[in-house]
């Protein structure tokens, strides 16, 4: 299942590949929450190199995602993260968000988000 999550990261290689030096680190961190990160690939490149100093932002990236992720699709509000200390403070607040209250959320949209890459691999096959 692992192995699958290749594919989906595929378009996103000419924007990771020269950040890579500063990525590393985050890689380990963030591999277990692809599931919860993909469907919110488009909307998070803008602000990855944001947080390359804040790797609990890696760590903690389900928990992020799933209370903090609509924002990201919200017209204009993103742009807060550009405001200096405001990717610190994210990063802080993902140890402390409950975990526990966002798991059957994460564990929801992760079936329909797979859901729906199966389906689209079946009409491509």
């Amino acid at each position: 299942e692992e192995a699958s999550y290749l594919p989906c990261l595929l378009p996103y290689v000419d924007f990771l590949v020269p950040r890579l030096k500063n990525l590393a680190p985050h890689l380990r961190l963030v591999h277990q929450h692809l599931p919860h990160i993909l469907p919110y690939m488009e909307d998070l490149l803008p602000y990855i190199p944001l947080f390359v100093a804040y790797p609990k932002a890696s760590a903690n990236a389900d928990v992020l995602v799933g209370y903090l992720g609509w924002i990201l699709r919200v017209p204009f509000i993103p742009k807060i993260l550009y405001i200096p200390k405001v990717p610190k403070l994210i990063a802080e607040l993902a140890n402390v968000l409950p975990r526990k209250l966002i798991q059957p959320v994460l564990a929801r949209r992760r079936r329909r988000w797979e859901a729906a890459e199966r389906a689209l691999l079946q009409t491509h096959t």
